[in-house]
């Protein structure tokens, strides 16, 4: 290594690079797990329950035309299935189907919760750097949208309003006026106001 560490450390695939702690990576069909025990756990799924694969999983198909598939349908002339797939044989051949329709039966809350209980999106607390990964919630959607906003002015003051009209200030920053003023004076040049 110490003859040819420049060779190495510049190497297009970076091999000196720890991918296990520093990068981050979709999960794939890894998070099959934490969806199966989220669904068991909610009790959304019951132990040994069978469920037939179609192959496409077509419930949404109205709503813009998106209807995914199993590998096994996908891969197959003539759309082949798994056809009835328990837990045990919905892990073995990894069966898609199975796993849309378990997601389907979960709110997006409680396959959070399954998943920060599991540690996806936590520090590991391994005394190293690392890059934690992000979880599908509003929190993450929040903090994504935190972090476009500073990118393009590190000054901002960010508010975001909730669906029912309450406000949720930043809780990193102190907001610079009162919001329950009557009239608030924000400079041009200072602030932005975003829509979503």
């Amino acid at each position: 290594l110490a003859t040819n560490y420049d060779e190495i450390a510049n190497a297009p695939f970076a091999p000196l690079y720890n991918r296990a702690l520093l990068a981050a990576y979709a999960p794939g069909s890894t998070y099959k797990m934490v969806t199966l025990v989220s669904a068991m756990e909610n009790g959304k799924y019951e132990y040994g329950e069978i469920i037939i694969d179609a192959g496409r999983f077509d419930k949404y198909y109205d709503q813009g035309g998106f209807a995914p598939t199993c590998l096994a349908y996908s891969d197959s002339e003539g759309g082949s299935t798994h056809g009835e797939v328990d837990h045990v044989k919905a892990l073995e051949v990894s069966c898609n189907y199975f796993f849309y329709e378990l997601g389907d039966r979960l709110t997006i809350e409680e396959l959070d919760e399954t998943a920060k209980a599991l540690g996806l999106g936590e520090h590991t607390g391994v005394e190293l750097f690392e890059y934690t990964g992000r979880r599908a919630n509003k929190e993450t959607k929040k903090n994504t949208f935190r972090k476009a906003i500073k990118a393009i002015n590190r000054r901002a003051q960010i508010v975001f309003e909730s669906e029912d009209g309450e406000d949720g200030y930043d809780d990193e920053i102190a907001l610079p006026y009162d919001m329950e003023a009557n009239i608030i004076d924000i400079e041009d040049d200072d602030y932005g106001i975003f829509y979503l």
